[in-house]
């Protein structure tokens, strides 16, 4: 077995209990999809967190490719997330960093307390 040393994250309140996951270092992240926060850092950036089955918590910073498929699962699912590299961009110039994610089909969601949803059609209009 192989281990890599992995830092604390740095941050807000939001982010202290977690790691933040470097996927150069640590190219797979599997766990449970567990919360989705917004405007965290200094950036107010989106902040996805995802629970190993050790009971360690990273922080995944968000970024267009992440956004798009994590947005797509179900909080509470158990995923593969998979660093695929940086990659030339279609348009423009430069490098993004790209990822696979894979999700248990065999395995139920499981949602927690503290977990939000990736839906905001379910909330209540403003009533301003």
């Amino acid at each position: 077995m192989k281990f890599v040393k992995v830092k604390r994250g740095e941050g807000n309140n939001s982010n202290e209990n977690s790691v933040t996951w470097d996927a150069e270092s640590m190219p797979e992240l599997e766990g449970r999809l567990i919360d989705n926060l917004l405007n965290v850092g200094a950036y107010n950036n989106k902040l996805w967190k995802v629970e190993t089955d050790e009971g360690v918590t990273y922080s995944v910073w968000s970024s267009t490719v992440l956004d798009d498929i994590l947005g797509k699962v179900a909080m509470g699912s158990y995923i593969k997330l998979v660093y695929l590299g940086k990659k030339k961009k279609k348009k423009g110039v430069g490098l993004y960093k790209d990822y696979d994610l894979f999700v248990a089909e065999d395995v139920e969601p499981v949602v927690t307390e503290s977990a939000t949803t990736n839906d905001d059609t379910d909330e209540e209009p403003l009533p301003f």
